[in-house]
């Protein structure tokens, strides 16, 4: 797997179809007439990089260590091994978010009302406020977790990959 290419399916799939949907969304909230641009924007932007972060831990790829079906007189003595603490930190906190996020999963839409109410009372009076906040929530969580997930196992896995295999 040392010849490891990208087509145009990938970069399309990770490079130009979150990119669009993504400009696509916060062109809508620049033209949107409920509340100020400039907080919807900023709410907008801490809701892609939240996403962004969780997707990226969820992405990052695990390494296998060691060859354990290599009969033992063919195994090396010495053998550098790859630093996974980054990969071992991922796991833990998924598996954290996930553990949380099954337990708190009944309590979601009252996260969400509460999180709308908040960032509803920054944009405007309007009572159309809270709905355009809760959008901004999901629609940007959802588009930083998926781009950031399929550029960091797209890309990643493959600086990875050349950085072990430098031949």
């Amino acid at each position: 797997m040392a010849n490891f290419r990208f087509t145009k399916t990938d970069y399309f799939g990770t490079l130009v179809v979150p990119i669009t949907s993504t400009l696509v969304g916060l062109t809508i909230l620049c033209f949107q007439t409920i509340s100020p641009i400039v907080p919807t924007l900023i709410w907008a932007f801490c809701c892609l990089a939240l996403g962004a972060v969780v997707g990226f831990l969820f992405g990052i790829p695990k390494i296998i260590q060691q060859d354990s079906s290599l009969p033992a007189n063919e195994q090396t003595s010495y053998k550098q091994l790859v630093n996974t603490n980054l990969e071992q930190i991922s796991d833990w906190l998924t598996k954290i978010i996930v553990g949380i996020g099954l337990v708190e999963l009944r309590r979601f839409p009252e996260l969400l009302d509460r999180a709308s109410d908040f960032i509803a009372k920054g944009l405007s009076e309007s009572p159309q406020a809270k709905v355009l906040a809760a959008a901004i929530i999901i629609f940007f969580l959802v588009q930083g977790f998926f781009n950031s997930y399929l550029t960091t196992r797209m890309y990643l896995t493959g600086a990875f990959l050349r950085a072990d295999n430098p031949s």
